[in-house]
């Protein structure tokens, strides 16, 4: 039986949101399991029970583990040119009447590697790896080209724009998922697909409309970037919105 005992939220950073619950559980061996309470944690997809026992004592060490856990990408900060951002907002005003949730423009980047809930003692080795590979790359450059969408015509899910030529990109990304392989991150179960997300569909009245709004909109592009460096950022999630922290910078080969 499970029953509502305490329902005071908990917000650590705006990450975290704790429930405090009473559960009756079957004891069949009498080692006094009754009536303990326990805090369900919940972090993005993250669960971590914590659990009480009939004294009330707290077992910390999983809770402050969890706690110290951070939420990790590393990406490329893209800054473009006024005419794609122009488009952008034209793109963004045609479909105000659907529920997309669009990257804000200083938010734009390139995702190269999303680790998730990650301890922050793995954060030097991750940083390390991180030096490795950014020592081995040449400056590049690349422009964003047409648009795209993930998901099926009948359940988009991501509004993307292309990125032309994608070699070095693809290159780099292939790189940081072997070095960190080797450290046992396990890479990413998706195909690589170098892009940049524009925006992230909630819900969507007229699906056909949309098809014909992204279609006359397919030939987006920006003009040449530049990347000489790529950033490890910390990805806090607040009510009005996640906060990017960039913990470091890693400049690429000249």
């Amino acid at each position: 039986m499970l029953t509502m005992d305490y329902g005071k939220p908990y917000c650590g950073e705006g990450r975290y949101i704790a429930v405090s619950f009473s559960l009756q559980i079957f004891d069949p061996y009498g080692v006094g399991l009754e009536n303990w309470g326990f805090f369900v944690c919940l972090c993005a997809n993250l669960r971590a029970p914590l659990w009480l026992s009939g004294k009330n004592e707290l077992y910390l060490s999983s809770f402050f583990e969890f706690l110290s856990m951070k939420r990790l990408f590393a990406a490329i900060k893209i800054n473009p040119d006024k005419a794609f951002l122009d488009q952008l907002l034209k793109l963004n005003s045609q479909l105000r009447h659907e529920k997309i949730k669009w990257v804000e423009k200083h938010k734009i980047h390139v995702t190269l590697k999303f680790f998730g809930e990650t301890a922050e003692e793995r954060i030097p080795e991750i940083i390390q790896v991180l030096e490795e590979v950014a020592t081995d790359i040449n400056v590049f450059s690349f422009s964003l080209q047409k648009l795209g969408v993930f998901g099926s015509s009948y359940d988009p899910r991501v509004v993307w724009v292309g990125i032309e030529p994608y070699a070095d990109l693809a290159s780099i990304m292939k790189i940081i998922r072997n070095k960190l392989n080797v450290i046992g991150f396990e890479p990413d179960r998706q195909n690589l697909v170098p892009h940049l997300t524009l925006g992230r569909i909630k819900f969507l009245k007229d699906k056909k409309l949309f098809q014909q709004i992204i279609d006359q909109n397919k030939e987006i592009s920006s003009q040449e970037i530049t990347v000489d460096r790529f950033i490890l950022f910390e990805s806090i999630l607040k009510k009005e919105g996640p906060v990017y922290l960039a913990l470091k910078t890693f400049q690429l080969r000249k």
